[in-house]
């Protein structure tokens, strides 16, 4: 299950990289639940998350919108606790 998530989480941001800003309002959705604290390679997958994401941020045009939310991360095993961290 662990190796099915992480290659959905990679997908999803090589997609995220392949697409790019585009003019479409943009919402990055982090998982931020226990099982990222799993590891990928030695490295932590909440901690491959966390550089992926400053990588798109230090090349994302300032004029185009994009927000954050985050699930998991602030009751243990709950992925039902969502928040928008960033309209």
């Amino acid at each position: 299950m662990i190796k099915v998530k992480a290659t959905i989480t990679a997908l999803a941001i090589s997609a995220a990289l392949l697409i790019g800003p585009s003019r479409a309002d943009t919402m990055l959705v982090l998982d931020a639940s226990n099982s990222m604290w799993g590891e990928i390679g030695g490295a932590h997958k909440i901690d491959i998350a966390k550089d992926t994401i400053n990588s798109i941020m230090t090349s994302w045009p300032e004029d185009e919108a994009i927000g954050m939310i985050a699930y998991g991360h602030r009751r243990k095993s709950d992925c039902s606790d969502i928040e928008e961290l960033v309209p």
